[in-house]
C-alpha cells in the first residue's frame, strides 16, 4: 500500500474509532461496515461493507469476512474465512463468469460464538449462539446453538454445554443482552461453571 494512502487511512480509522467506541486496527476494515461497541478488528484483516458486527466481538490478524453478520462477545481467530465466493459448480463453467447474477446468500453467526485458527465457513451458513468452531474446519451446514463442530467438512462433536436444561437455561438467559450490572454479574457467578443455572442446587 501507498504510504500516503496507508497514513491517511490510518488516521482516519484513528477518528472513527474515537467517534465510535471501537478499536480498528486493520486498514482493510471498510469503515462503511456496521461495528457494534467495543469491537475489535486487527491488523491485516479483511471486512467487507455489508458486515454487521455486533459489540465487543473481534477478529484477531488476517482473516477475511464478507457478507455476513457477527452478534455479540463472538470470538474470531486469525486465517479464518467466513463466506468465500462459492463456485458454480452445476452450470456449464465454474468461472465466475457464468455466475454473475447470483445473489450470494449472507452467513449469520450468533452470540457468544467462538471461531478457531483457520476456519473457513461457507456461503449460507448459520451459526447459533455459544457454538464453537474448531481450528481448520470448513463449514458447509449450519451449527446449533452450543454445538462444538470440527473436521473436513466439519461435523458435529458435542455439546459445549452437555446438560440439556443447562442449555435451554443458557438459551433463555441471553446474558449477552443483559445491561453490564447484570451481566458482570452473570459473569461472575458462572465463571467457572454453570451449576445452578437451570434453577437448580448442585
Amino acid at each position: 500500500m501507498n504510504p500516503v494512502v496507508a497514513l491517511y487511512k490510518k488516521l482516519k480509522i484513528k477518528l472513527f474509532n474515537k467517534r465510535n467506541g471501537t478499536k480498528i486496527k486493520s486498514l482493510y476494515a471498510n469503515l462503511k461496515a456496521e461495528y457494534g461497541k467495543n469491537v475489535r478488528i486487527d491488523e491485516g484483516t479483511y471486512i467487507s461493507q455489508d458486515v454487521t458486527i455486533g459489540d465487543h466481538s473481534y477478529v484477531n490478524a488476517n482473516s477475511r469476512l464478507q457478507h455476513c453478520d457477527v452478534g455479540k462477545y463472538c470470538s474470531i481467530s486469525s486465517n479464518v474465512n467466513i463466506n468465500p465466493y462459492n463456485h458454480n459448480m452445476r452450470g456449464l463453467t465454474t468461472h465466475p463468469i457464468g455466475d454473475v447474477d447470483r445473489e450470494i446468500k449472507r452467513v449469520v453467526i450468533g452470540n457468544d460464538v467462538l471461531i478457531s485458527l483457520n476456519v473457513v465457513i461457507l456461503e449460507g451458513v448459520h451459526i447459533g449462539d455459544g457454538a464453537v468452531i474448531g481450528a481448520g474446519a470448513v463449514v458447509t451446514h449450519d451449527v446449533g446453538a452450543f454445538e462444538v463442530f470440527g473436521g473436513v467438512p466439519a461435523k458435529f462433536i458435542h455439546y459445549r454445554v452437555p446438560d440439556k436444561k443447562k442449555r435451554e437455561a443458557l438459551a433463555k438467559m441471553k446474558w449477552w443482552d443483559a445491561d453490564d450490572e447484570i451481566r458482570g454479574r452473570y459473569i461472575h457467578r458462572f465463571r467457572c461453571c454453570l451449576d445452578g443455572i437451570d434453577g437448580t442446587k448442585e
